[in-house]
């Protein structure tokens, strides 16, 4: 069974991450670690995070996440939530050719909490059995900004914004897949068990 690795930076809600992994994964073996050494010997690492990004960043500089995560990108399955996603940004720790800006509101309530529809812009596996515009839960105040290419979904809140980024085995949610119920159980299954080309083991 896949080893999956949370990257510890001790912010967020690290807990009903693991928890919904642990969940959806159906064995695979999910914990949490600050060792940047455990974290490259997984087969899958999850990057969440929640509340300031200048914090988040530090924290991962600090326990030397960030040359780990520079390599994932290049050869591992990762999956980037909300606040994770938005550290590897360029206002972050510059990996990934995008920007993180305040949502405009535009008459909506900020910040946008609860539930919105997920436009996928093309498919892949990672949404076998999840219907086009699909609900997932969302808080945040902040969106991805210029991401090109990078775009793999959209939602909206008194603006079309990024929801989902891809590139390789790297995929970016703006949603918190962990508390999206069914649908969100879904998505971190088809993440866990998904097969990814060229996997080797890493023991």
């Amino acid at each position: 069974m896949p080893r999956v690795a949370i990257i510890d930076h001790g912010l967020g809600n690290l807990q009903a991450v693991e928890k919904a992994l642990t969940r959806a994964g159906g064995g695979a073996n999910v914990f949490r670690s600050f060792d940047p050494d455990a974290v490259r010997r997984a087969d899958r690492v999850v990057l969440s995070g929640t509340g300031g990004l200048q914090q988040c960043v530090d924290e991962l500089r600090r326990l030397g996440m960030d040359e780990v995560l520079a390599e994932l990108l290049e050869n591992r399955p990762l999956l980037a939530i909300d606040v994770g996603l938005h550290a590897l940004g360029r206002q972050g720790l510059g990996l990934l050719p995008f920007d993180v800006r305040p949502l405009s509101g535009n008459g909506v309530r900020l910040p946008h909490m609860g539930w919105n529809r997920v436009r996928r812009e093309h498919g892949d596996a990672l949404w076998d059995g999840i219907p086009q515009d699909g609900f997932f839960y969302f808080t945040h105040r902040e969106c991805i900004a210029n991401a090109g290419p990078l775009v793999a979904g959209e939602s909206e809140h008194g603006e079309r914004f990024a929801s989902v980024l891809a590139r390789g085995c790297f995929v970016g949610v703006q949603f918190h897949p962990e508390i999206s119920h069914v649908q969100g159980l879904h998505f971190l299954a088809n993440f866990v068990n998904r097969d990814e080309p060229g996997e080797t083991d890493r023991d």
